[in-house]
């Protein structure tokens, strides 16, 4: 029964470590091909990426705080428990907002406005902002293949994940059905 414990710092290396880079290597991806499609630059499509990302690396450590089974004792200790608990619903509902929000301005096409064309260093210069105008260049075509390419990687990451994922519900399974039939034996 020792080997279905999780200690603290295999808890830690093998569990939270690789779920922010899971988390955050699919939209880190995306901002970079966004930020090279033309204009290239921050601009509103590869700034929602890193928003995004930005929103679930803050949560996964939110959420071990917040679920964590202390029991709090003082005044203190529950004011920082309401803290946490508040700031993790923040959070949460501005990660839901942002998720929601971006798939929607995709799909009805706001990125696709003048503004959204315009990149974040010219913003508070809007004045002096340059938009090309342009529907068809040779930049915006050369950046269709990275679309492409990362599109196939995300494809083949999913597949791996998922794969990863059968493996390790088949290996807890059986670890649970091995630690059964301990107490079962046990009795």
């Amino acid at each position: 029964m020792d080997n279905v414990r999780v200690k603290k710092r295999e808890y830690l290396g093998w569990i939270i470590l690789p779920t922010i880079i899971l988390i955050s290597l699919p939209p880190v991806a995306g901002a970079v091909v966004a930020w090279q499609t033309p204009p290239a630059g921050w601009g509103c499509r590869s700034l929602s990426f890193v928003t995004y990302a930005g929103f679930q690396i803050v949560l996964t450590p939110l959420y071990f705080i917040t679920t964590c089974k202390m029991v709090p004792r003082t005044m203190t200790q529950r004011v920082i428990r309401w803290f946490w608990v508040l700031v993790f619903s923040l959070t949460l509902l501005l990660a839901l907002f942002t998720s929601i929000s971006t798939t929607l301005m995709q799909i009805i096409g706001v990125f696709r406005n003048c503004f959204c064309y315009v990149n974040t260093d010219m913003w508070l210069n809007l004045d002096n902002a340059i938009v090309n105008v342009a529907s068809d260049t040779k930049n915006r075509r050369n950046a269709s293949d990275g679309w492409i390419v990362m599109g196939g990687v995300a494809t083949v990451f999913m597949a791996i994940c998922s794969l990863f994922g059968w493996w390790f519900q088949m290996n807890i399974r059986a670890t649970f059905e091995d630690a059964i039939r301990d107490i079962d034996e046990s009795f």
